[in-house]
């Protein structure tokens, strides 16, 4: 009887690796599925980016617009670059622009349009922003995407921490 015994549970302490692999494998590969409705923004959508910004009248205020026609694309076009030259076409009947503008920063600081989230019936567009440490003059980082048309508001919101886990705080947030 204790041979038997023994045996069950060498064979239980061989198989328990084996569960925990299994069970791992499938935790592992259920996180990687794509979580519904969440649209990554990708660098073909990009329509422009710039660290010369010449939208510089609200210095050092991040603020990011939803432009849905082009009226209000050659007047914010104007206001970043400073011309009315060389605007980029945009099909505004299935597309529309989101502009972020970060205003006053550092030279080598990105920001960027990470991707869009839905939720509560509105369209949630999550930035980040790398600063360099180098302060020796100032830049105005402005960028563009363009996504799919959508009537839904739009409310810009900071990623802190986005390389690792990321939680997201308000535009209006330092």
């Amino acid at each position: 009887m204790s041979a038997k015994l023994g045996s069950t549970k060498t064979m239980a302490v061989r198989t328990r690796p084996l569960i925990l692999c299994l069970a791992l494998f499938s935790v592992l590969t259920s996180c990687k599925k794509r979580l519904p409705g969440l649209e990554q923004v990708t660098v073909q959508e990009q329509v422009y980016y710039s660290d010369a910004s010449r939208w510089r009248d609200d210095a050092g205020t991040m603020r990011g617009e939803v432009i849905r026609g082009p009226e209000k694309w050659a007047e914010y076009w104007e206001l970043i670059t400073g011309s009315p030259e060389d605007r980029p076409a945009i099909d505004f009947d299935s597309h529309m622009l989101l502009l972020f503008n970060a205003g006053q920063m550092h030279p080598g600081d990105r920001i960027e349009i990470r991707e869009l989230v839905p939720r509560d019936g509105m369209l949630i567009a999550r930035y980040s922003v790398q600063e360099s440490g180098i302060q020796e003059s100032e830049v105005y980082p402005v960028q563009v995407v363009q996504v799919k048309r959508q009537s839904a508001e739009v409310r810009f919101e900071k990623m802190v921490n986005w390389q690792n886990r990321p939680w997201v705080s308000p535009v209006t947030d330092p």
